[in-house]
């Protein structure tokens, strides 16, 4: 009996011994695929992270080179003709371009933000342009605060102006309106 009695407990030693192991590497595997799966999104969340970044770098070294070259030939031009209206000029691009490097940093801005960084764009380019380049704006009250993605207006006014109204001898109008849709 007494052999019995030691056979038995051999066993159940042996077996608790078992699912000791068991139930460790069980808790080992959980906590390495854990830990692996908590390192994989944190290279997702910093490689979408560099994405944006870059994608978002791409569109303003897009929309700055021949900006700033043709306003740079405009003030040359000016300072002979009209020096009073190459230095507003100069100070409106000084403006411009402090503005929108301090908005290309955020993903994100006010309307009213975004909307005042195109109209110090227009208000260089309506130096250039004079009388051929018209604008109006319907921007419905109340939309201020809406918040929008950095420099999605102003591409869209710079391209209008390069390949249309800059190509159009009698010049052009560009419309710029913001109204709420549903929740949109």
């Amino acid at each position: 009996e007494y052999l019995q009695f030691l056979h038995n407990s051999q066993t159940i030693r042996i077996l608790t011994g078992v699912f000791l192991y068991m139930l460790t590497m069980v808790l080992f595997y959980l906590a390495a695929t854990f830990e692996e799966l908590q390192k994989r999104n944190a290279r997702e969340a910093q490689l979408y992270a560099q994405l944006k970044e870059s994608e978002l770098s791409l569109l303003r070294s897009q929309i700055r080179p021949h900006f700033l070259f043709n306003s740079l030939n405009s003030i040359s031009a000016l300072t002979t003709v009209d020096p009073g209206r190459a230095r507003e000029m100069c100070v409106l691009l000084a403006d411009f371009l402090r503005t929108s490097l301090r908005l290309g940093q955020r993903q994100a801005v006010s309307l009213s933000e975004e909307l005042e960084l195109a109209r110090n764009y227009l208000a260089i380019e309506r130096i250039r342009f004079g009388t051929r380049l018209g604008v109006v704006w319907e921007i419905v009250p109340g939309l201020e605060e809406t918040e929008v993605p950095t420099l999605l207006l102003q591409p869209l006014v710079e391209n209008a102006i390069k390949h249309g109204i800059a190509h159009l001898p009698e010049g052009g109008t560009i419309r710029i309106s913001a109204a709420r849709h549903g929740a949109y």
